[in-house]
């Protein structure tokens, strides 16, 4: 915290005798919106980055009608979302669109700006179509009709979490696991019985593909596909000399199904959500790291 208080004394070289942030930083806006998009990354109790959101919005939003055509766009973007808040491709097609309006851009880097772009958008596409090919090959839709369909959404998702080239078959299998999850969420919350929903909680606890027996219909499905997922999982980490991560990441998917027994019953507690949305947090963050650092293709 100490550290934290020392870094935040540099903002104090933009305030004037009076204590007051400067009128005279309204003369640079680009400035002044660097400034309004670092107080977005204030914590609690850091008074003086609120006083620069303040500020800063303040005269932003007087100041907005009055600016070039590229600048009041910028502008008046920032206002709606502040820069950190979005997708970082989605950010960056809006700058080129808003860089290219400026008279004084540099056309080459624009032009390298574009094929990066358009480079990295086509792998995406790429991804989804393998992972759209997949879901449509589990047949969720007639299968698991109660079962929502989430598959676009997980991948545009997983975008917030990763979107460099080089982790692509990180991409592919996180948003995997996601959509498999959302299945067994929808069936956990929505469809399936006290009894069978403990069944399905047991059969994870061993992950066993001989549980399959003991299983409804409807619910074979889920459990092959899940098991069938986490020994793709294997393969890909084996590749990396890194197979004993599958042993951490399954023993994340049983504690992630515990706090499930609770979830159809009248008499859950607020301490038991929280457990529930902590233990899921946990999970998430941990795949997506284990990902991060195992699956760089």
């Amino acid at each position: 915290m100490w550290l934290l208080n020392k870094t935040l004394v540099v903002f104090n070289k933009f305030k004037d005798v009076t204590g007051c942030f400067s009128e005279r930083l309204v003369n640079d806006v680009e400035g002044l919106l660097c400034l309004y998009e670092a107080s977005h990354m204030m914590i609690h109790g850091e008074d003086i980055l609120e006083e620069a959101m303040t500020f800063t919005s303040t005269y932003l939003e007087f100041i907005a009608t009055q600016l070039s055509p590229s600048l009041a766009i910028q502008v008046n973007h920032s206002l709606r979302q502040a820069l950190h808040k979005n997708l970082p491709r989605l950010e960056a097609h809006h700058y080129i669109s808003t860089y290219e309006q400026d008279p004084s851009h540099n056309e080459t880097l624009l032009n390298f700006a574009k094929l990066d772009f358009n480079k990295l958008q086509n792998l995406h596409r790429k991804e989804f179509g393998n992972i759209c090919m997949w879901w449509k090959e589990l047949d969720v839709r007639s299968k698991l009709p109660y079962v929502r369909d989430r598959i676009v959404e997980c991948c545009f998702w997983i975008l917030a979490i990763y979107f460099e080239p080089q982790y692509s078959q990180a991409r592919k299998i996180t948003t995997k696991v996601i959509a498999m999850l959302s299945i067994i969420d929808d069936t956990y919350d929505a469809y399936g019985t006290i009894d069978e929903l403990e069944i399905f909680t047991k059969a994870i606890e061993r992950w066993d593909i001989s549980c399959l027996g003991d299983l409804p219909e409807y619910m074979k499905l889920i459990y092959k596909s899940l098991i069938r997922l986490y020994e793709e999982i294997k393969q890909e980490t084996k590749k990396e000399g890194k197979s004993y991560f599958i042993n951490y990441i399954i023993n994340e998917v049983r504690v992630f199904f515990l706090p499930n027994t609770h979830t159809r019953t009248h008499t859950r507690t607020h301490q038991i959500k929280l457990r529930v949305c902590v233990l899921r947090s946990r999970f998430l963050y941990i795949y997506c790291y284990v990902n991060l650092k195992s699956l760089k293709k």
